[in-house]
């Protein structure tokens, strides 16, 4: 990650820990981050981790996370990530993350994302399921009542039905405090 102290006229790098190998992790990869400053300065990121598909599948290939760290330096140092939601079947795969940070209430920190998921099968294959339509992509919500030190367990807020997925899920607080989930409903046609 990088950081500025002065408006972004000069960046500074800074390794985000634990979300991936080359930053102390068990994960070989780690993509898709994304951060949210609370009031209080404290900056929250979340990044989804997993490792690379290589036949033989093991369990260890479909192991990947959601992982929540947080700074509180404005990016130059960061906590040990935090598991949001963690899968290894090889019919589910947690995507398109993002986090918000509450701008009324430094506790209140917001995660979400689709989770793809594939009909189960003895025959089914992870490669195959990536090269086809998703059977479905329901909403996946979690959330942090202490500012990201720990999250409840992540639930399912919106299910768009078989052969259709959300992508692109992301929260916005409301002036009232209601939380609103933007995303883009993709439906797959047949045919």
């Amino acid at each position: 990650a990088r950081f500025s102290n002065d408006g972004g006229a000069t960046w500074a790098e800074s390794v985000i820990p634990g979300v991936s190998v080359c930053s102390g992790g068990v994960y070989q990869r780690s993509t898709d981050p994304w951060v949210s400053f609370s009031p209080d300065g404290v900056v929250h990121q979340l990044a989804l981790s997993f490792n690379d598909l290589e036949a033989p599948f093991e369990e260890f290939d479909f192991d990947h996370a959601l992982l929540a760290s947080r700074s509180l330096d404005g990016g130059a140092s960061w906590t040990t990530p935090v598991v949001v939601r963690r899968d290894t079947a090889p019919t589910v795969f947690n995507d398109k993350q993002t986090i918000t940070a509450d701008p009324t209430d430094a506790d209140l920190v917001y995660g979400i994302w689709d989770r793809l998921e594939f009909p189960p099968s003895e025959r089914a294959s992870i490669v195959a399921s990536f090269r086809a339509a998703a059977f479905k992509g329901p909403a996946w919500f979690a959330r942090s009542t202490n500012g990201g030190v720990s999250w409840e367990p992540a639930r399912e807020i919106y299910d768009p039905g078989t052969i259709a997925q959300t992508i692109g899920n992301q929260i916005v607080v409301a002036p009232d405090g209601d939380l609103v989930n933007i995303f883009n409903l993709r439906k797959i046609t047949q045919g």
